[in-house]
């Protein structure tokens, strides 16, 4: 007969806690106070603007479409995305193109069928994104190519989203936060 008493059993030791990643399932709809513009969001990705497009790449050194969603949302919110396009246009919630903010997720179907693509929507029906080999990270319009290839939208964050032409063509022309602006 086995003896079970519990001063046989080995104590548990304490374990430290790991760092938790915030996945975007997990992670609160706002994570940014209400009303708040995600500006540092979008000021991040248009910092990002001529970097090259890599294959996989999802570090200032290079990024693919969803590698620039992930960098960009892990730098700024902590929110761990998927990186595959795909995956990312399952996460958040859903938005009517007509009711898209800045910060929004847009996805479109490029070169295969289904969601093959992704980028970040700005404003002023625009998004920028890590477009190709060709272009690398740039801003492009939600018209002609990209409107015949949208195929969705969604909030990964909550937040008003909403910029005035001026604000937007200020950060499109100075993505740095000018002295006495909080980042």
């Amino acid at each position: 007969m086995q003896n079970t008493e519990a001063s046989e059993l080995p104590t548990p030791v304490a374990a430290e806690p790991e760092p938790r990643v915030i996945a975007v399932d997990e992670a609160p709809i706002a994570t940014k106070p209400q009303g708040s513009s995600n500006s540092d969001l979008i000021r991040e990705a248009l910092r990002q603007r001529g970097k090259p497009y890599v294959w996989g790449g999802a570090s200032r050194g290079g990024f693919d479409c969803s590698g620039f969603v992930c960098y960009i949302f892990r730098t700024q919110r902590g929110i761990s995305l998927p990186h595959s396009a795909s995956g990312q246009a399952l996460r958040g919630t859903p938005v009517d193109r007509s009711e898209l903010r800045a910060g929004d997720l847009v996805f479109f179907s490029t070169y295969r069928p289904g969601i093959s693509h992704v980028g970040i929507f700005i404003g002023g029906n625009r998004f920028i994104h890590a477009s190709s080999a060709r272009h690398d990270v740039r801003i492009d319009e939600l018209a002609g190519y990209y409107d015949s290839r949208y195929r969705g939208a969604r909030r990964i964050l909550g937040g008003s989203g909403r910029f005035t032409s001026e604000e937007l063509e200020n950060l499109m022309r100075d993505p740095m936060p000018t002295s006495g602006e909080p980042e």
